[in-house]
C-alpha cells in the first residue's frame, strides 16, 4: 500500500501565524484606507482642538488712584529740580573759574599793567552802557520824526533801521520817509486792480484804496 506525499511535498503550505502578524504590522505601516480614515480624522480633531482654544483676555487698562498721581508728579518735579540745580552749579563754576583766571591774569601782573587791565576792563563797560543809552534816544528820535510824517512804527520793525549812530539813524529815517509812501502806493494800485467790494459802489463810508492803506499801514506796523 502506497503512502501518498502531501501536495507539493512543501511543510509551509500552512500559513505561518508570525508572517500573518508581519502583514498586519506592514497594512498598518502603510496606512491603509483604515488607517488614514483614523489618521484624518485625528488630525480633524487636533485642527478642532486648535480652533477651540479660549482667546486670552486682553491686559486691563492700567489705572491710577489719586496717591499715584501725586507720586508721578513729584518724580517729575524732582528730575526738573536737579536739572536746575545742576545748570545753577554749572553757571556759578564757569562763573567762578573765569574770576580764578582773572585773578590768576592779575597776579602776573605788576602794579601799573594791574591798573591798566582794570581801567580798560572799566572802559569797555562804560562803553557798552552808553551805546544802550544812545540806542535808546535814536529810537526816540527816530518815533518822532516818522510820527511826523505820518509813519507809524513798532519797536521791533523801527529797531530794523536804528543804530546807536546818530549819522545811521538820520540817514535810515530818510530812507524810511522815501520808500514808505511808495510801498503803501504801490499796494493800494494793486489792490484798486481788484473789483471793489459793494460796499463801496453803494458809496458808504471810506474808500476802498483808503481802507486798504490803513489796513497795509497797521500791517506793517505789527497791527498798530
Amino acid at each position: 500500500m502506497s503512502h501518498m506525499k502531501p501536495y507539493g511535498g512543501r511543510k509551509d503550505a500552512m500559513p505561518n501565524p508570525d508572517s500573518r502578524q508581519r502583514f498586519a504590522n506592514l497594512d498598518h505601516g502603510r496606512g491603509g484606507p483604515e488607517g488614514s480614515d483614523q489618521a484624518e480624522g485625528a488630525g480633524e480633531d487636533r485642527d478642532q482642538g486648535g480652533e477651540d482654544e479660549p482667546d486670552v483676555d486682553p491686559e486691563p487698562e492700567k489705572k491710577y488712584s489719586d496717591a499715584d498721581l501725586d507720586a508721578i508728579l513729584q518724580q517729575k518735579m524732582a528730575r526738573e529740580r536737579k536739572k536746575i540745580e545742576r545748570q545753577v552749579r554749572e553757571s556759578i563754576a564757569k562763573e567762578s573759574e573765569e574770576a580764578e583766571t582773572e585773578a590768576k591774569k592779575l597776579e602776573g601782573m605788576t602794579e601799573l599793567q594791574r591798573a591798566q587791565h582794570e581801567a580798560r576792563m572799566l572802559r569797555a563797560e562804560n562803553e557798552a552802557l552808553k551805546a544802550e543809552q544812545n540806542l535808546g534816544e535814536q529810537m526816540a528820535i527816530a518815533r518822532r520824526e516818522l510820527s511826523e510824517a505820518g509813519i507809524s512804527m513798532g519797536d521791533d520793525l523801527l529797531s530794523m533801521f536804528v543804530a546807536a549812530e546818530a549819522e545811521r539813524t538820520a540817514t535810515a529815517i530818510d530812507r524810511i520817509k522815501e520808500l514808505w509812501p511808495k510801498a503803501i502806493n504801490e499796494a493800494v494800485q494793486r489792490e484798486l486792480k481788484r473789483t471793489p467790494p459793494e460796499a463801496e459802489r453803494r458809496g458808504g463810508g471810506k474808500s476802498y484804496g483808503a481802507s486798504f492803506a490803513d489796513r497795509y499801514n497797521k500791517q506793517m506796523n505789527g497791527g498798530k
